[in-house]
Protein backbone atom coordinates (compact mmCIF):
# COMPACT_ATOMS: atom_id res chain seq x y z
CA UNK A 1 0.00 0.00 0.00
CA UNK A 2 1.06 3.79 -0.67
CA UNK A 3 0.60 6.96 0.40
CA UNK A 4 1.66 10.65 -0.60
CA UNK A 5 2.97 13.35 2.04
CA UNK A 6 2.73 16.67 1.25
CA UNK A 7 3.98 19.08 4.04
CA UNK A 8 1.44 22.13 4.77
CA UNK A 9 3.91 24.50 4.81
CA UNK A 10 6.94 23.92 2.20
CA UNK A 11 9.24 20.98 1.65
CA UNK A 12 12.19 21.82 3.94
CA UNK A 13 13.07 18.55 4.59
CA UNK A 14 12.56 17.12 1.54
CA UNK A 15 9.77 14.68 2.57
CA UNK A 16 7.08 14.97 -0.08
CA UNK A 17 6.73 12.24 -2.16
CA UNK A 18 5.19 8.43 -2.20
CA UNK A 19 5.88 6.08 -0.18
CA UNK A 20 4.94 2.52 0.76
CA UNK A 21 4.20 1.73 3.91
CA UNK A 22 3.84 -1.77 6.20
CA UNK A 23 3.02 -2.51 9.74
CA UNK A 24 6.11 -3.46 11.02
CA UNK A 25 7.12 -5.16 14.34
CA UNK A 26 5.96 -3.66 17.29
CA UNK A 27 2.77 -1.64 15.54
CA UNK A 28 4.50 0.30 13.98
CA UNK A 29 4.18 1.67 10.80
CA UNK A 30 7.11 1.47 8.49
CA UNK A 31 7.72 3.93 5.79
CA UNK A 32 9.88 2.93 2.76
CA UNK A 33 10.83 5.83 -0.04
CA UNK A 34 10.12 5.07 -3.51
CA UNK A 35 13.11 5.37 -5.55
CA UNK A 36 15.72 5.74 -2.79
CA UNK A 37 17.31 2.16 -1.66
CA UNK A 38 18.53 2.75 1.88
CA UNK A 39 15.73 5.30 3.16
CA UNK A 40 13.25 4.21 5.94
CA UNK A 41 11.51 5.39 8.71
CA UNK A 42 8.60 4.08 11.13
CA UNK A 43 5.74 5.64 12.85
CA UNK A 44 5.50 4.56 16.45
CA UNK A 45 1.18 4.82 17.11
CA UNK A 46 0.13 7.57 20.12
CA UNK A 47 -1.12 6.67 23.22
CA UNK A 48 -4.81 7.70 23.52
CA UNK A 49 -7.31 7.97 26.41
CA UNK A 50 -10.95 7.19 26.09
CA UNK A 51 -14.02 7.19 29.28
CA UNK A 52 -16.20 6.05 25.84
CA UNK A 53 -15.84 4.84 23.06
CA UNK A 54 -16.70 8.54 20.88
CA UNK A 55 -13.88 9.88 22.94
CA UNK A 56 -11.72 7.87 20.06
CA UNK A 57 -12.96 9.51 17.38
CA UNK A 58 -11.75 13.09 18.32
CA UNK A 59 -8.87 12.15 18.97
CA UNK A 60 -7.64 12.17 15.43
CA UNK A 61 -6.09 8.84 15.12
CA UNK A 62 -5.00 6.44 12.60
CA UNK A 63 -5.76 3.08 12.92
CA UNK A 64 -4.50 -0.42 11.03
CA UNK A 65 -7.33 -1.83 10.33
CA UNK A 66 -7.56 -5.34 11.90
CA UNK A 67 -4.94 -8.17 11.45
CA UNK A 68 -1.68 -7.69 9.54
CA UNK A 69 -2.81 -7.75 5.94
CA UNK A 70 -6.52 -7.90 6.44
CA UNK A 71 -8.70 -5.01 6.12
CA UNK A 72 -11.80 -4.55 7.76
CA UNK A 73 -15.17 -2.62 8.28
CA UNK A 74 -15.50 -1.59 12.26
CA UNK A 75 -15.17 1.41 14.75
CA UNK A 76 -13.08 2.73 17.28
CA UNK A 77 -13.61 0.82 20.81
CA UNK A 78 -12.57 2.28 24.60
CA UNK A 79 -10.48 -0.96 26.75
CA UNK A 80 -10.62 -1.20 29.66
CA UNK A 81 -7.11 0.38 30.39
CA UNK A 82 -9.23 3.54 28.81
CA UNK A 83 -7.61 3.29 25.54
CA UNK A 84 -8.37 3.34 22.14
CA UNK A 85 -8.47 0.57 19.70
CA UNK A 86 -9.86 -0.46 16.26
CA UNK A 87 -12.17 -3.62 16.19
CA UNK A 88 -13.41 -5.31 12.99
CA UNK A 89 -17.09 -5.67 13.06
CA UNK A 90 -20.39 -3.67 12.34
CA UNK A 91 -20.69 -0.44 13.22
CA UNK A 92 -21.31 0.77 16.21
CA UNK A 93 -23.33 4.26 17.80
CA UNK A 94 -22.39 6.64 20.57
CA UNK A 95 -24.69 4.39 22.56
CA UNK A 96 -24.06 0.96 21.67
CA UNK A 97 -20.18 0.77 20.95
CA UNK A 98 -18.46 -2.22 18.75
CA UNK A 99 -17.19 -3.16 21.67
CA UNK A 100 -19.92 -3.80 24.07
CA UNK A 101 -21.05 -6.60 26.41
CA UNK A 102 -23.89 -6.17 28.01
CA UNK A 103 -27.32 -4.72 27.43
CA UNK A 104 -29.96 -3.81 30.13
CA UNK A 105 -33.48 -2.44 29.28
CA UNK A 106 -35.87 -1.65 32.37
CA UNK A 107 -39.39 -0.31 32.54
CA UNK A 108 -39.69 0.96 36.00
CA UNK A 109 -43.68 1.28 35.67
CA UNK A 110 -45.22 4.45 36.30
CA UNK A 111 -47.13 6.80 33.88
CA UNK A 112 -50.93 6.44 34.02
CA UNK A 113 -52.06 3.30 34.95
CA UNK A 114 -54.89 1.45 37.37
CA UNK A 115 -53.63 0.13 40.72
CA UNK A 116 -52.58 -3.24 39.92
CA UNK A 117 -54.80 -6.16 41.91
CA UNK A 118 -54.81 -6.27 45.78
CA UNK A 119 -51.41 -8.22 46.94
CA UNK A 120 -49.75 -7.82 43.43
CA UNK A 121 -45.52 -7.41 44.22
CA UNK A 122 -44.87 -5.32 40.85
CA UNK A 123 -46.99 -2.62 38.47
CA UNK A 124 -48.18 -2.66 35.64
CA UNK A 125 -45.68 -2.13 32.94
CA UNK A 126 -42.96 -3.52 34.96
CA UNK A 127 -40.33 -5.32 33.18
CA UNK A 128 -36.65 -5.63 32.87
CA UNK A 129 -34.11 -7.72 30.02
CA UNK A 130 -31.15 -8.43 30.07
CA UNK A 131 -28.69 -9.28 27.14
CA UNK A 132 -25.06 -11.10 27.42
CA UNK A 133 -23.77 -9.77 23.62
CA UNK A 134 -21.08 -12.58 23.50
CA UNK A 135 -23.62 -15.97 24.05
CA UNK A 136 -26.92 -13.83 22.65
CA UNK A 137 -28.75 -14.97 25.50
CA UNK A 138 -31.39 -13.21 27.05
CA UNK A 139 -33.02 -13.04 30.60
CA UNK A 140 -36.20 -11.34 31.42
CA UNK A 141 -38.86 -10.87 33.58
CA UNK A 142 -42.67 -9.27 33.05
CA UNK A 143 -45.21 -8.06 35.24
CA UNK A 144 -47.85 -10.45 34.44
CA UNK A 145 -51.49 -9.14 34.30
CA UNK A 146 -53.92 -12.51 35.04
CA UNK A 147 -57.26 -11.09 36.01
CA UNK A 148 -58.46 -8.16 38.40
CA UNK A 149 -58.62 -11.28 41.19
CA UNK A 150 -55.27 -12.24 40.63
CA UNK A 151 -52.28 -10.94 42.09
CA UNK A 152 -49.65 -9.95 39.98
CA UNK A 153 -46.04 -11.33 39.98
CA UNK A 154 -42.73 -11.50 37.71
CA UNK A 155 -43.00 -13.98 35.50
CA UNK A 156 -39.43 -14.70 34.03
CA UNK A 157 -37.68 -16.68 30.82
CA UNK A 158 -34.75 -17.31 28.97
CA UNK A 159 -33.97 -18.24 25.74
CA UNK A 160 -30.64 -17.97 23.37
CA UNK A 161 -31.61 -15.27 20.66
CA UNK A 162 -31.02 -16.63 16.75
CA UNK A 163 -29.40 -14.25 14.57
CA UNK A 164 -32.30 -12.64 13.21
CA UNK A 165 -33.22 -12.00 16.88
CA UNK A 166 -30.23 -10.52 17.94
CA UNK A 167 -30.16 -8.41 14.55
CA UNK A 168 -33.65 -6.94 15.59
CA UNK A 169 -32.52 -6.08 19.30
CA UNK A 170 -29.28 -4.58 17.68
CA UNK A 171 -31.56 -2.12 15.27
CA UNK A 172 -33.24 -1.53 18.16
CA UNK A 173 -30.61 -0.14 20.36
CA UNK A 174 -28.94 1.78 17.54
CA UNK A 175 -31.82 4.11 17.25
CA UNK A 176 -31.39 5.51 20.83
CA UNK A 177 -29.54 8.90 20.48
CA UNK A 178 -28.47 11.35 23.27
CA UNK A 179 -30.89 14.17 23.78
CA UNK A 180 -30.78 17.55 23.85
CA UNK A 181 -34.76 17.77 24.24
CA UNK A 182 -36.13 19.25 28.01
CA UNK A 183 -39.26 18.03 27.74
CA UNK A 184 -41.67 17.35 31.22
CA UNK A 185 -44.07 14.32 30.82
CA UNK A 186 -46.24 12.78 33.15
CA UNK A 187 -48.15 10.38 31.41
CA UNK A 188 -45.59 7.45 30.59
CA UNK A 189 -43.45 4.60 32.50
CA UNK A 190 -39.83 4.99 33.53
CA UNK A 191 -37.85 4.22 30.94
CA UNK A 192 -34.00 2.99 31.09
CA UNK A 193 -31.06 1.56 29.46
CA UNK A 194 -27.51 0.55 30.76
CA UNK A 195 -24.77 -0.60 28.47
CA UNK A 196 -21.63 -2.22 29.66
CA UNK A 197 -18.27 -1.87 27.33
CA UNK A 198 -14.74 -3.07 28.77
CA UNK A 199 -14.77 0.81 29.67
CA UNK A 200 -17.87 0.13 32.31
CA UNK A 201 -21.06 0.84 32.49
CA UNK A 202 -23.25 3.80 31.63
CA UNK A 203 -27.08 4.30 31.84
CA UNK A 204 -29.59 6.43 29.45
CA UNK A 205 -33.16 7.63 30.67
CA UNK A 206 -35.74 8.38 28.46
CA UNK A 207 -36.03 12.15 27.45
CA UNK A 208 -39.54 11.79 28.15
CA UNK A 209 -38.52 13.06 31.84
CA UNK A 210 -35.59 15.05 31.07
CA UNK A 211 -37.22 18.00 32.96
CA UNK A 212 -35.61 15.65 35.85
CA UNK A 213 -32.33 16.78 35.51
CA UNK A 214 -29.80 15.43 37.98
CA UNK A 215 -26.95 13.25 36.70
CA UNK A 216 -28.56 11.32 34.49
CA UNK A 217 -28.09 11.02 30.21
CA UNK A 218 -31.47 11.54 28.36
CA UNK A 219 -31.83 9.55 25.23
CA UNK A 220 -34.65 9.63 22.30
CA UNK A 221 -36.20 6.84 21.03
CA UNK A 222 -35.30 4.18 23.96
CA UNK A 223 -39.10 2.80 23.08
CA UNK A 224 -37.14 1.09 20.21
CA UNK A 225 -34.98 -1.09 22.74
CA UNK A 226 -38.49 -2.30 24.37
CA UNK A 227 -39.93 -2.60 21.08
CA UNK A 228 -37.72 -5.37 19.53
CA UNK A 229 -37.26 -7.14 23.13
CA UNK A 230 -40.95 -7.46 23.29
CA UNK A 231 -40.71 -8.89 19.36
CA UNK A 232 -38.16 -11.49 20.22
CA UNK A 233 -40.01 -12.71 23.94
CA UNK A 234 -43.32 -12.89 22.51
Amino acid sequence: SYLYLKPSEGDGAGIKGWYRYDLDQGQKLGLRRLGRTNWQESLAPEGSYCKHAADCNNQGMIHIMGDVGVQCVGDWACNADNTCSFECGTVGTEIWPINSTKLVAQNHGGGFTPPPPAGSNCAFGAAKYTLDVATKSLDWEVCEFVDWNTPMTMATGHKTLTANEYATVEAGVKQVAISTQDMCGADKPMLSISVTTPAGTKEYQDDFYACNGGNHTYVSNIEAVFGAMREVTK
